[in-house]
């Protein structure tokens, strides 16, 4: 997620709840597409009736990765622990495993050649489930995040115009803000004639005896 301010404000694309986050199962019940993406920004982001998720990388089951990034760079461990944590959510029964190991989905790559049982999946995953927020990435003490939110905060917090471009959702993204622009410049616009109306009306007030309307 780009920017410290921005995540400072992810309380206006979410609830700042870190379980907020429906299994697969729930999702397709919802009526919400999935959005593989390997863009790690995307991940537990909906648009409508999408959600985008990031699959798990094979180095995430490495334990070797795990102890050198500890030691290495905090931020990235916090970063990998929380993303790790969101397939706990994700993750909660056997119907959701077999949607994500489904070849239309491949969220849970095949370790060291094999692929993974959901009992071996639910007890390497299990680890993550007890990380507190102050042990993840401030991201990650949210769960699903909207985009159309997110691509209203961009222009303020990020200096980009949209923090996704979907090109289904532009016009409609330009005309959220340039409605209101309209109304606003025709209220402007009416209570200024209204004004102008009523300074000419008193400055007529004084001939109207003269021209011998009254």
């Amino acid at each position: 997620m780009s920017g410290v301010s921005l995540v400072t404000h992810l309380w206006i694309a979410g609830t700042p709840i870190e379980t907020h986050v429906s299994p697969l199962h729930h999702q397709t019940i919802r009526g919400r597409k999935f959005q593989i993406t390997e863009e790690p920004g995307l991940h537990l982001i909906s648009y409508y009736d999408r959600i985008f998720i990031k699959p798990i990388p094979p180095y995430l089951f490495c334990r070797e990765f795990w102890d050198f990034i500890r030691e290495e760079d905090s931020q990235v461990y916090q970063a990998a622990a929380g993303f790790m944590r969101t397939y706990c959510y994700l993750i909660r029964y056997e119907v959701d495993f077999s949607k994500a190991t489904s070849p239309e989905m491949a969220l849970i790559p095949f370790v060291d050649g094999q692929a993974l049982s959901f009992d071996s999946f639910v007890h390497f995953i299990s680890q993550f489930n007890s990380l507190n927020n102050y042990q993840v990435s401030p991201r990650f003490s949210y769960g699903t995040l909207r985009l159309t939110r997110l691509n209203y905060m961009a222009p303020f917090l990020m200096n980009k115009l949209a923090y996704l471009h979907v090109q289904s959702q532009w016009t409609d993204y330009i005309s959220s803000f340039i409605t209101p622009m309209i109304t606003v410049f025709g209220v402007t616009s009416l209570v200024l004639n209204l004004i102008q109306v009523g300074l000419a009306a008193e400055s007529l007030e004084p001939s109207w005896p003269d021209a011998g309307f009254l």
